[in-house]
């Protein structure tokens, strides 16, 4: 299905959905995303496949991971451990955003009836 627009920018994008794709809102989002490394990763984390938080109260906070699920001995990450990985405060993202637009015409789904033929229900 083409919409019939160039879609280079966000506004291009709010245009073809409005005219175009029925019962569909858009708003644009704009996280507002803290500047440089906040979180340093854990060595050798790409060789692990496998991961679980468990919940139970002796290891509830702990990481644990091991390269293949099911094969092998946990490596098991402390909350002490994960807390040294982080350099700066995390704060709560404030981002910006615009209003949500209001479709100008209703949602519709094709239906067909035994015959074959197709009703537009709205």
């Amino acid at each position: 299905m083409s919409l019939g627009n160039d879609l280079t920018t966000g506004e291009d994008i709010e245009k073809a959905i409005e005219n175009k794709i029925r019962g569909t809102s858009v708003a644009h989002i704009e996280p507002k995303r803290n500047v440089g490394k906040i979180v340093d990763t854990i060595a050798g984390v790409s060789d692990w496949y496998s991961w679980k938080w468990p919940i139970d109260e002796e290891y509830s906070g702990f990481i644990y991971a091991r390269e293949l699920p099911n094969v092998g001995d946990w490596v098991k990450f402390s909350p002490a451990e994960i807390n040294s990985l982080i350099k700066q405060q995390f704060t709560k993202p404030e981002p910006m955003f615009t209003q949500h637009s209001v479709p100008k015409e209703k949602w519709s789904i094709p239906i067909p009836d035994a015959t074959g033929n197709i009703y537009m229900y709205i």
